[in-house]
C-alpha cells in the first residue's frame, strides 16, 4: 500500500504513516528495508497489517505522480481559458523551467494568438496553437 509518513518520535523509535486508504498505520525503524529513515511527509510503500506498517521502502515517484497529474490538468484549463497567460503560469509555476524558456514559449504562443487570430484562417491556426500548446504543458508537467 501506498502512504505518507506523519511523523517518527526520536525517543521510541515509533511513527505513523497514513495510507492512501485514509486509515493510520503505526511502525517502528526496524521495519523499513534499508537502514536510512526518512522524514515526515516522505511518500512510502509498505504492507499493512492490522493497524501495523511493515517491509516499508521509501516510494518517490508514488505521491509525486498524484500531484503532477492535478498539476497537469490545471495546466491545461489554465491555458485554454488565458492562452499565452496560462502557458507562461504553466511553465513557470507548475514545470518550473528557467524564465528564458517561459519567456520563449510565452512569446510563440502570444504571436499564435494574437497575430493569426484576425483572418480566418488565423483563427484555425490560433486553436492549433492554443491545443498545441495545452499538449505540451499538460507533457511537461507530466514528466515532472
Amino acid at each position: 500500500m501506498l502512504g505518507k509518513i506523519l511523523g517518527l518520535s526520536k525517543n521510541s523509535d515509533q511513527g505513523t504513516i497514513i495510507g492512501k486508504d485514509g486509515n493510520r498505520y503505526t511502525f517502528f525503524k526496524k521495519d523499513f528495508q534499508d537502514q536510512t529513515i526518512p522524514g515526515k511527509d516522505v511518500c512510502v510503500e509498505f504492507s499493512p497489517n492490522n493497524n501495523k506498517a511493515t517491509s516499508i521502502e521509501i516510494c518517490e515517484t508514488c505521491c509525486k505522480e498524484n500531484s503532477n497529474i492535478i498539476f497537469g490538468i490545471t495546466s491545461i484549463f489554465i491555458t485554454l481559458i488565458f492562452g499565452f497567460i496560462g502557458t507562461f503560469i504553466s511553465r513557470l509555476l507548475f514545470a518550473k523551467l528557467p524564465i528564458k524558456n517561459v519567456l520563449v514559449a510565452t512569446t510563440l504562443h502570444f504571436i499564435v494568438s494574437t497575430i493569426l487570430i484576425v483572418p480566418i484562417l488565423g483563427y484555425i491556426v490560433y486553436v492549433i496553437g492554443v491545443l498545441y500548446f495545452t499538449v505540451q504543458n499538460y507533457k511537461l508537467i507530466m514528466k515532472q
